[in-house]
């Protein structure tokens, strides 16, 4: 079980799985899953947030997938972060959350190491990489209290360093 209560959102996707794998081999337990059921009805939301200390947001509906259906991708990826911050600060626990990136938020050509002054050029202007660099300042753009603590990891690179923002 880990140290402290983690929860994962799209406990299914590609990176949220290994997550969940890394997770079983080191404390012999899984992480919470959040997945489309949690985020489609608020009291299961607002529960697996209450049963967490950290929240791992790597939910996202990627370029493919969100270039074909628009909507959807901002349903999920700006929407969806936004629902997720909200359930965290109603919780009054003080969640940490991690908030992953991508590449296509910063385009093909990078620095030795991707920090949080790294100027966002969406790849190839993708509404993924658009959404992507507002999904991860949401929670410090807002004029009320902040009652999470955001974190960002820039995930395009092996090397990348990320500042706690709390």
């Amino acid at each position: 079980i880990p140290p402290i209560p983690i929860a994962v959102t799209g406990p299914d996707g590609f990176v949220a799985w290994h997550v969940r794998c890394a997770a079983r081999a080191r404390w012999g337990g899984d992480l919470i899953g959040l997945g489309p059921g949690e985020f489609a009805d608020p009291a299961l939301l607002d529960a697996g947030i209450a049963a967490a200390d950290a929240v791992i947001h790597l939910a996202g509906v990627v370029s493919g997938a969100a270039e074909a259906d628009f909507d959807l991708g901002m349903r999920v990826n700006l929407d969806g972060t936004r629902h997720l911050v909200e359930a965290c600060r109603a919780a009054g626990t003080q969640p940490r959350v991690l908030f992953s990136s991508s590449i296509a938020v910063f385009g093909g050509d990078l620095p030795a190491v991707v920090t949080d002054a790294t100027t966002p050029t969406p790849q190839g202007s993708t509404r993924y990489g658009q959404a992507r660099p507002s999904c991860t300042r949401a929670p410090t753009t807002r004029r009320r209290p902040r009652r999470c603590r955001p974190s960002a990891v820039p995930s395009s690179r092996p090397t990348s360093s990320a500042h706690a923002r709390s």
